[in-house]
């Protein structure tokens, strides 16, 4: 498998309240087309934060993110801006990351406007066919996200991360807030997806279960920074670090049978 993604000693500080935290220390690590590189760690350890400043949704204070080369954090906002389509992201909140105000068909319409399709005719056409993928009728081009059930709402939120067809898509516990009948629902979709259109995933969670289920590779954050990683199965079998032994300790469901 080819480098997709490069990421070297990055770093971000949050200012909070007037203090300067250290979300994310000097992390480095590469994932490749195709693969899932699982992110695990408890709630604030940095995870987020470091998938947001990948995608450059938050500034890096140092370091550099390269996607197919290119480094993220130098472009200037047009070359920045050509490249999104290539890497997207499926968010938590799926209800937080939807505009209340807009349909769904309008919101879809919209991103592949903006990313510069004309034809109307095949902006329609591209955005059935990636809601009838996920599993939504038709009839939810019209309709408001509030109608739609959680579970509902990932998988537009799915929809509209591929819909631009990227290489990367960085998932951010995207199963979390949902029962665990529509967790197994999605996880089997991005399954799906990844193998039918060949994506890279960056998968954080706080579920080792899940990333067990899902990752080829997994690296495990505490307190912002990198402490243990390796490839599926022989990192469950032999963890090198205590953290992630008192992780899968935790949740021995994770370490399989």
């Amino acid at each position: 498998m080819s480098s997709l993604l490069s990421v070297q000693d990055l770093h971000v500080h949050h200012i909070r309240r007037g203090e300067s935290i250290h979300a994310v220390r000097g992390v480095s690590f590469t994932l490749a087309a195709g693969e899932t590189l699982g992110l695990v760690g408890e709630s604030g350890c940095g995870k987020s934060t470091l998938g947001k400043a990948i995608l450059q949704l938050l500034p890096a204070s140092a370091g550099q993110v390269r996607l197919d080369g290119a480094e993220l954090g130098t472009l200037a906002p047009a070359a920045l801006r050509a490249l999104r389509p290539r890497m997207q992201m499926i968010f938590q909140d799926a209800q937080a990351s939807l505009n209340p105000r807009r349909t769904v068909g309008d919101a879809l319409d919209t991103l592949l406007r903006v990313h510069g399709e004309r034809d109307a005719r095949l902006r329609r056409q591209a955005v059935l066919a990636m809601l009838d993928r996920v599993g939504l009728p038709a009839g939810a081009l019209a309709r408001y996200p509030h109608e739609f059930s959680g579970g509902q709402r990932q998988r537009i939120g799915i929809a509209r991360a591929l819909l631009l067809r990227p290489a990367l898509v960085v998932c951010d516990e995207p199963v979390s807030a949902l029962d665990v009948s529509i967790q197994a629902q999605i996880l089997n979709l991005l399954v799906e997806l990844k193998a039918e259109f060949g994506l890279a995933y960056l998968f954080i969670s706080h579920d080792l279960a899940v990333v067990r289920y899902l990752a080829d590779r997994v690296m495990v954050m505490q307190a912002g920074r990198i402490v243990d990683g390796g490839a599926q199965p022989e990192f469950w079998q032999a963890p090198s670090h205590p953290y992630t032994r008192a992780l899968i300790a935790a949740a021995p469901d994770a370490a399989g049978p």
